[in-house]
């Protein structure tokens, strides 16, 4: 009797998942669809048997939208003809561009779950025919689809009111790389921003225009793809108070030396799905600065130090330079919030929807 009562629990059998991304699991630098994506893949593997075209082989994306476009709907077909060969019943979607043949799927009798990724293409307000036929793939994604996931609760009421289906709340979070602790960093003017520029968003100008009117001696540090229009700008700038450095492209395991020698990650996106970079400065003991009127969710607008203009961040810095007591106890209220984020919403996600 005491033998039986010893008896190890019988492990649960690992399930056949298929994960369809754009070609980005190899791709350690970029988008939250590409972090998602690498996320998604090291964490359902622990417990899973997850499959991806790229353990087959690398494949680089066409770089129009027409390559695009093509790209989707033949890597879709691809997946799926996958999916019946290896005898996968669930195919998980990190992104819903593929959305045309999540029907095709459904026909073949292939669960399907689908990450609803942010909410870009809604706030935008369709102005060009990229996004209205984003939209469209979205309509036709969701409509097939077995269940939809989405990071916050934010999304979701975005979700659900646009196609009037439940989603699951599973929000983002950070993986072993970013099991650090910081929270002995001292205070310095050290500033940071991840990421790049392009055309049209306003964010790499509120960059210029805070190195140029800022009257404290700092550090400002970018990683990512600065370059072109971005790159002359930063040239120009001719304050004596603000020493650059262009770090350039970083992995997501050099995200983590970037960020331990950054105080503040100023970070002026009017528009986040997420906001991973956010989670990823308060995981490292780093003050993210945001604009007020940013479209941030909630969940993580609220962590971040906000501001109306740049020229107030001069008073953010006087403020944690004078009182080094308020500073400490900011990031490691940062970081206590952090911790709140992991993997284990996703695998109970699944775990539950897949049977």
């Amino acid at each position: 009797m005491k033998k039986l009562l010893n008896i190890e629990k019988i492990k649960k059998p690992r399930k056949k998942i298929f994960l369809i991304s754009r070609p980005f699991l190899n791709d350690t630098s970029g988008t939250g669809e590409q972090y998602a994506t690498n996320l998604f893949y090291r964490s359902l593997s622990k417990e899973h048997d997850v499959s991806n075209v790229f353990k087959i082989g690398p494949v680089k994306p066409y770089h129009s939208i027409i390559g695009l476009v093509f790209y989707d709907y033949a890597y879709s077909l691809f997946a799926l003809f996958l999916c019946k060969l290896k005898r996968i019943n669930h195919a998980f979607f990190s992104s819903p561009h593929q959305g045309f043949f999540i029907y095709f799927f459904k026909l073949f009798g292939i669960k399907t779950i689908v990450y609803f990724q942010d909410c870009f293409f809604i706030n935008n307000r369709f102005k060009n025919i990229f996004d209205r036929y984003s939209f469209y793939l979205y309509k036709k994604c969701f409509k097939y689809a077995d269940h939809m996931v989405t990071s916050t609760r934010d999304n979701q009421e975005l979700a659900e009111k646009y196609f009037l289906k439940k989603a699951y709340i599973v929000p983002l979070y950070l993986d072993d790389t970013f099991n650090v602790d910081f929270t002995e960093k001292k205070f310095a003017p050290n500033f940071g921003y991840i990421g790049g520029y392009q055309k049209g968003r306003k964010r790499t100008d509120l960059i210029i225009s805070f190195l140029q009117g800022v009257s404290h001696k700092i550090n400002f540090s970018f990683a990512g793809h600065i370059r072109g229009e971005f790159l002359e700008k930063l040239k120009t700038v001719a304050n004596p108070n603000v020493f650059v450095n262009i770090v350039g492209p970083i992995s997501f395991f050099d995200k983590v030396n970037f960020y331990k020698d950054t105080c503040f990650l100023f970070f002026p996106t009017s528009l986040e799905g997420f906001g991973l970079p956010i989670l990823e400065a308060l995981r490292t003991s780093t003050v993210p600065i945001i604009f007020k009127d940013a479209e941030i969710p909630n969940v993580l607008k609220t962590a971040c130090i906000q501001v109306e203009k740049t020229e107030d961040i001069d008073g953010v810095l006087g403020a944690f330079e004078n009182d080094q007591a308020y500073y400490a106890k900011t990031i490691r209220e940062g970081h206590s919030y952090s911790l709140k984020f992991s993997e284990n919403a996703l695998i109970k996600f699944v775990n539950d929807v897949i049977s």
